[in-house]
């Protein structure tokens, strides 16, 4: 490829191919081209994990060349209302705008940033019709259409569109969306490619979570987020009993009014789960729900889990241990009540791909630290994140002697 337009067709056509735009990144150092630094060290962040020290490092001269370069990207684009473009993986990745906006320049936009897949819309319920009933929708893989007020009607129209089939990830957070129109969006067969579908803080109860259980496009789904909607102990059974959702990897049940009962009425379900990912925080486990949570299939593939805010305490702490896999890569167990005897506890598992523990809002004071001094985590590349917890100023800078900068205080 001679030029950045036969570059950035083929990545339109080929987007999950990093080592094309490696490439790119090596045509514009050629060109002298000062986005050449911003595509490569972009594409080295994308696959760090958000507690990266090293992405936070990178986060810093990202900045300095966003603001040197940005603009390179988008110079196509006339001006017209309320827009925002984000870069991922090198390259303007998402636009932020307004649906009046969208619906008149839609084409315009495409063809100036073809590399742009993610569409996030504000004040745009109103365009919603226009928006589905648009050929060039199918462009987009991503749609977020959260804090748009939508209707039911609204909804519903996109639930029948056919331009909605290459979506692969959508956002209805903050929405109130009416039970019939639940139906329809869980019965749609307008998402066959659909990923990732996140329903935060929509008033979910427990009879729209079952039809969720059984949606058209639920064997495809991986990630799933129900965060603060407490949708109560049969909409959960129905998650976790669900085959159609059998090849979810990642869910998101925080702030759902869980408590020892109905984590153990979860913990019985006939699981068709593997879960990599699970996010528990701000409910009500205590040592109870904890108890029922290990004895589940559901902790046997965990890779992260979410813990924060749950009563669980020391004791809770001790079956964890002797319960996660040996491959857990992160954990949170933040404002749980914890003392010295759960670090002590922790310094001694053996997790050896550990690149993550949060143990904040906590009541851990020297004991603790000198068991995580003495372990072999500070031997290992683990960030741990100790913030406002009871040390001593001597315990505080032996941590910082041991764990230089992968230590949160």
């Amino acid at each position: 490829m001679r030029d950045e337009a036969s570059f950035l067709k083929a990545i339109v056509e080929r987007p999950d191919d990093d080592e094309l735009r490696y490439m790119y990144g090596d045509f514009l150092e050629e060109q002298g081209d000062a986005r050449a630094e911003f595509v490569r060290l972009q594409l080295r962040q994308s696959i760090l994990e958000p507690w990266s020290l090293l992405r936070a490092q990178q986060q810093e001269r990202l900045n300095e060349l966003i603001a040197e370069c940005g603009n390179e990207f988008l110079r196509e684009l006339p001006p017209f209302p309320y827009y925002e473009i984000s870069c991922e993986r090198g390259l303007p990745h998402e636009i932020q705008i307004a649906g009046s906006s969208l619906v008149e320049n839609a084409e315009h936009i495409i063809a100036a940033t073809p590399t742009i897949r993610s569409l996030r819309l504000v004040r745009g319920g109103r365009w919603l019709r226009e928006i589905a009933d648009g050929l060039w929708l199918r462009h987009f893989q991503n749609l977020n259409l959260s804090k748009n007020e939508l209707t039911n009607e609204q909804l519903s129209r996109l639930a029948f569109s056919e331009f909605s089939d290459e979506l692969i990830s959508l956002n209805l957070d903050t929405n109130r969306i009416g039970r019939a129109t639940f139906a329809t969006i869980a019965r749609s067969d307008a998402f066959p490619k659909l990923r990732e579908i996140s329903f935060r803080h929509i008033g979910l109860r427990s009879e729209e979570l079952a039809l969720l259980a059984d949606a058209e496009w639920g064997p495809s789904i991986r990630r799933l987020a129900l965060h603060g909607n407490r949708i109560g102990e049969r909409g959960i059974v129905a998650v976790g009993e669900s085959r159609r959702l059998g090849n979810l990897r990642a869910l998101d049940l925080r702030e759902n009014g869980i408590d020892q009962l109905i984590m153990r009425r979860l913990a019985n379900c006939d699981y068709g789960l593997e879960l990599r990912e699970l996010d528990l925080q701000q409910n009500s486990l205590q040592f109870g729900g904890v108890r029922a949570f290990t004895r589940s299939p559901a902790i046997r593939n965990l890779r992260k889990l979410w813990l924060g805010f749950n009563g669980i305490r020391d004791e809770g702490v001790d079956m964890l241990v002797e319960s996660l896999p040996s491959e857990l890569i992160a954990c949170d167990l933040r404002g749980n009540q914890l003392t010295d005897a759960a670090l002590v506890t922790l310094a001694a598992a053996e997790f050896p791909d550990l690149s993550y523990l949060c143990l904040s809002q906590n009541h851990i004071g020297d004991r603790g630290a000198r068991a995580l001094i003495d372990s072999p985590l500070a031997a290992g590349h683990a960030v741990i994140d100790l913030v406002q917890n009871e040390f001593s100023g001597v315990a505080q800078h032996d941590l910082l002697q041991a764990f230089g900068d992968r230590i949160r205080l």
